[in-house]
């Protein structure tokens, strides 16, 4: 007994001890951190963002300015049923073989056409909010192949005279090639409806160099990142008797494409729609052959069809593709009905029913069950990695009811339907984990609506407060899972106008910790100029966001106000611009309307009717200061809406018409006839030339070793330099390069700003390497070798891809007698520094009235101004650049030049894709926008 009370007393004394001891280091020696840390806890601080500032043109109209945006947002797991009930609720797994026996078996018993059929129970499975869709490998139908004909067998001596043409027709068709590569992507275009790019590891670590000029990671690191979505394309080509027994490459197709540019744009922030450009055009680029010279190939799709050309006892070899992906199959998981209540499966049976006429749905039903397997919600997530989603069948209904009489109520048109779709929509997304939205996040369903809507919903879906909520577990909310979300945006006066030039709105680096964003003046959960005028001048237009500190009350248990310890916030400041709001307007309207105004003007033809589909309204302009460089206008087609941006950018991204891509600042096209001035320009002040010489021009370069003309000129006579611009002589400029070699020609192109990001205030700006005898092995491989034509190329401008943006300094130059100017769109606060060149005044005149005369009687006739205008000469010249396969009619349209002719005011350059015709295509445009700058300034022009 003694002996447990000493244990009990030793170990109180222990305890106590302890005790003591943790009192002490939490009084006296902590005691002065920690009251600092229960003073600091009774304050609270409130970020106070910054208003940002607005965007306005020359004339101090607004373009950009600020606005609150109110947006309805569903947080989709209020709707959810628990993970008990989920866990005993019938789902049902629709496959695609599964659909096609429902809609057969449906087609026969109703006599409805199986597509409506098809259609009607896609268009149901798509919209129902109790839809799942996953995707699974699915099988494929057979192996891709190709096939493989000795070229021995096809040689026309060793066949009869019919035989010979067959293979003629044969080739005529090209259902054969030596391309490899271009017969293994045929036959997955053919079998798939798939376009793959195929590319070997020497190419991989060109695009890898390509990418790090963007990224700056280094080239292994983007080879890495790239790996993943390169999947191994092989064969066995032992039976072609080549030196390697497998042939590889890796291969690439859209989805692929999408997928690496996500991943890299998300790691890196680097903006997605560069480094798709970026991606897009080095594999252009490096399309090489593959070729092995004693075979041809075809795709195993059309051998059938080249059987019947061949001679009877050839047999083609038949080889196998390896690696590619297999086809991605659609499934749906339907979300049953729980025992005899209806549910979202019973609405689809039910809209089906109705739109298919169909009298009884319980057979209907039956037919579904035994096409569909029945699944469990544990087995669903385990089959696709992805935790089923079950929807309270009454409360979900409930709300979309609720919801569409609430917004029509409110003002805005909405039905079941729509409601419906909003909460699909939501479905949908939270299903998308690499989009890092989940069930528990607010997705936005309704954006931009009033604030008075605003205001009368923003507590619908709140939890009531702690001290009172015991009185609200019975009581339903009104609208449970709708959230009102507010950020600051920004309301553009034009919209679709000038998107690229203004660029967007975008969150804070992920990889800029909250305390650096703070010590900078930004808003960590806030947004950040990117693109365009919004990235560049960030620091302008960004301000400094404010601090609010609150102190606890402790009387009265609420926050005060401490004045005299917050921030207030400090604005950014306005941003005014060198562009002409008015003239941009137009300049947009123009380009997205350039085939009606030639069709109005009389210009048109039907190749550029054509030429409308090939290019997809693909153009660009730009209007600029002919004496400071200051830019008036900078357009491009096709645009977009920034106010959806956000909304679009995957189908944006998609869209092969390219809206993401800046046709007045990216170059990417040969620029043709336009570059001629310059070569002008060059020969007179080199020496090469004066004036006064002159050449006579045949209609051809040269004739090669079999009489072929080599480099084909339209213009025929003997003309001076004046008359060489004016009829747009190949041979006159193409000689006046040679004699100039091709390096003075590049030199001149670059000191003009192509090949250079020259412009003072465009960053986003895109060049390309100007080809040389320096780099010819980099920038053609296949031909690592500089030869004449190459320089008669350039000095026509075909072996060179430049933008608008480049070659606008050129008129500009002829038009102010030899400054150089520096593109810019904002006034800078010290002079920028222009180049200039000392040009003899006869010089500069042989060029200006050879640019008159292209207007007067050359290769623009149809550049006569009327209204505001009339007469008003302009100065110009056409530039009309192939592209694609020889004998392409659908080359690309350029037109550069400067008004008045007289007294120069504005210079402008115009590019229009696959227009056929610089003359023809450009000069409308050029033509009304022109009128509208005179009517907007008059003829006096404007001023700086």
């Amino acid at each position: 007994m003694i002996y447990r009370a000493w244990l009990l007393a030793f170990l109180f004394s222990v305890i106590s001890t302890i005790f003591i001891g943790r009192l002490f280091y939490l009084q006296i020696i902590r005691g002065h951190e920690l009251a600092t840390e229960i003073t600091q806890d009774r304050h609270l601080n409130e970020l106070v963002p910054a208003r940002r500032g607005r965007i306005v043109d020359r004339h101090g109209e607004v373009i950009v300015d600020n606005r609150n945006i109110y947006n309805l947002s569903l947080v989709l797991n209020d709707l959810c049923l628990s993970w008990r009930e989920t866990k005993r609720h019938p789902f049902y797994k629709l496959d695609q073989e599964g659909l096609t026996h429902l809609r057969a078996e449906l087609s026969m018993r109703i006599a409805v056409d199986a597509a409506k059929i098809e259609s009607v129970i896609l268009e149901e499975l798509e919209q129902n909010p109790g839809v799942a869709i996953r995707y699974q490998k699915g099988d494929e139908i057979r192996k891709p192949e190709i096939i493989a004909i000795p070229r021995s067998a096809l040689q026309l001596d060793a066949l009869t005279s019919n035989e010979q043409e067959k293979v003629a027709s044969l080739f005529e068709q090209r259902l054969i090639g030596h391309d490899i590569r271009q017969a293994i992507s045929t036959e997955v275009q053919y079998q798939r409806q798939n376009d793959i790019i195929l590319f070997n590891h020497q190419q991989l670590l060109k695009l890898s160099a390509a990418l790090n000029e963007v990224l700056d990671m280094g080239d292994d690191y983007c080879k890495e990142a790239l790996l993943p979505f390169l999947p191994n394309v092989h064969i066995d080509s032992s039976k072609l008797k080549t030196k390697n027994d497998i042939l590889e490459w890796y291969c690439i197709d859209a989805d692929h494409i999408d997928q690496a540019i996500t991943h890299l744009s998300r790691f890196t922030n680097v903006e997605a729609e560069l480094l798709r450009s970026v991606m897009l055009d080095t594999l252009d680029r490096m399309r090489l052959r593959d070729t092995i010279t004693n075979w041809y190939f075809a795709p195993s799709a059309i051998a059938q069809k080249i059987k019947s050309f061949l001679p009877q006892d050839l047999k083609p070899v038949t080889i196998s593709i390896d690696g590619l992906p297999p086809n991605r199959e659609r499934i749906y998981i339907i979300q049953g009905d729980n025992e005899d209540d209806p549910g979202f499966l019973s609405l689809m049976f039910n809209r089906i029913q109705s739109n298919l006429d169909i009298t009884e749905v319980d057979w209907l039903r039956a037919l579904f069950e035994e096409k569909a397997e029945r699944i469990s919600a544990f087995r669903s997530g385990r089959l696709y990695r992805k935790k089923q989603i079950a929807l309270d069948y009454e409360r979900t209904r409930s709300f979309i009811q609720r919801l569409a009489a609430t917004l029509d109520r409110a003002g805005l048109p909405c039905n079941v339907r729509v409601a419906e779709s909003y909460v699909t929509d939501v479905r949908r997304l939270s299903d998308k984990e690499w989009q890092g939205l989940s069930r528990h996040h607010p997705i936005t369903i309704v954006k931009n609506i009033p604030r008075r809507i605003a205001i009368g919903l923003s507590g619908s879906g709140y939890q009531a407060p702690k001290n009172v909520i015991g009185s609200f577990q019975n009581v339903e909310s009104l609208l449970p899972g709708l959230r009102v979300t507010t950020h600051n945006g920004r309301e553009y006066l034009f919209p679709g106008v000038a998107s690229h030039l203004i660029g967007y709105l975008g969150r804070i680096d992920s990889n800029m910790s909250r305390e650096e964003a703070l010590s900078i003046g930004l808003d960590p959960d806030g947004l950040r100029g990117r693109g365009g005028l919004e990235g560049r001048y960030d620091h302008v237009l960004q301000g400094s966001t404010g601090v609010m500190i609150k102190k606890l009350n402790e009387r009265s248990r609420q926050y005060e106000v401490l004045k005299h310890d917050s921030k207030d916030p400090l604005p950014g400041q306005d941003l005014r611009t060198t562009i002409d709001a008015q003239l941009q307007q137009h300049c947009t309207w123009a380009l997205k309307n350039w085939y009606q105004l030639a069709v109005e003007l009389g210009t048109s033809t039907s190749t550029m009717e054509e030429g409308l589909r090939i290019g997809k309204g693909r153009a660009g302009i730009v209007i600029m200061d002919v004496k400071n460089g200051a830019v008036l206008s900078m357009a491009s087609a096709p645009g977009y809406d920034l106010d959806n941006f956000n909304k679009h950018y995957s189908d944006l991204l998609k869209d092969h018409s390219q809206p993401l891509l800046d046709n007045a600042t990216i170059a990417n096209r040969h620029p043709g006839s336009v570059v001629k001035i310059l070569v002008a320009v060059a020969g007179l002040h080199e020496g090469k030339i004066t004036p006064s010489y002159t050449m006579e021009c045949n209609g051809y370069m040269a004739l090669d070793s079999r009489g072929n003309k080599i480099l084909r000129d339209h213009a025929i006579g003997t003309f001076n330099v004046s008359q060489a611009i004016a009829k747009s002589s190949n041979k006159f400029f193409a000689t006046v390069g040679a004699k100039l070699g091709p390096v003075t020609v590049l030199e001149w192109y670059k000191r003009f700003g192509m090949g250079e990001k020259y412009a003072y205030d465009i960053p986003w700006q895109r060049v390309q390497t100007l080809p040389s005898p320096q780099n010819i092995e980099q920038t053609r491989p296949r031909e690592p070798h500089w030869n004449n034509y190459d320089t008669w190329s350039i000095s026509i401008g075909q072996f060179i891809k430049v933008a608008p943006l480049e070659v606008i300094t050129i008129p500009a130059f002829v038009a102010n007698g030899g400054t150089i100017v520096k593109p810019h769109l904002v006034p800078p606060s010290i002079p920028i520094i222009h180049d200039y060149i000392t040009m003899k005044p006869s010089h500069l005149q042989a060029v200006r009235r050879g640019m008159e005369m292209a207007v007067e009687s050359g290769t623009v006739p149809y550049l006569r101004l009327s209204g505001e205008g009339a007469g008003i000469k302009v100065a110009a010249k056409t530039g009309t650049a192939q592209w694609g396969r020889k004998g392409n009619p659908f080359d690309h349209s350029w037109l550069i030049g400067y008004a008045p002719a007289d007294n120069p005011k504005v210079c402008f350059a115009i590019f229009v894709h696959s227009g056929s015709s610089g003359g023809r295509a450009c000069a409308p445009i050029a033509k009304t926008v022109l009128e509208k700058y005179f009517e907007i300034y008059g003829p006096q022009g404007h001023r700086k």
